[in-house]
């Protein structure tokens, strides 16, 4: 869902209820302007997970966020990140 502020995109959403992973899942996110932020928060029923945030763009990858294992099937992961650049993709992984 996007709406729009000054003509950009102010909430773009991502939602999932359930998503079967049974290997490696991407969510790629555009970030459109400077001053976006990125809140995210997931849980997984049985096991932990290796999760990482990195901002890709033409010129370069970011890593955000290292890629580490974390408890997501005893607590739901929450995280923010505000970017400054825009013109790429937040991934996590």
């Amino acid at each position: 869902m996007t709406t729009k502020v000054d003509g950009r995109p102010a909430v773009l959403m991502y939602q999932s209820s359930a998503q079967p992973v049974k290997s490696t899942f991407y969510l790629r996110v555009p970030i459109s302007f400077p001053g976006a932020l990125l809140t995210y928060t997931f849980g997984t029923d049985a096991f932990d997970i290796g999760f990482s945030l990195t901002f890709e763009s033409s010129h370069s990858e970011i890593v955000l966020v290292p890629e580490s294992r974390v408890s997501s099937h005893s607590e739901p992961v929450v995280g923010t990140f505000k970017f400054v650049a825009a013109g790429g993709f937040a991934v996590l992984k």
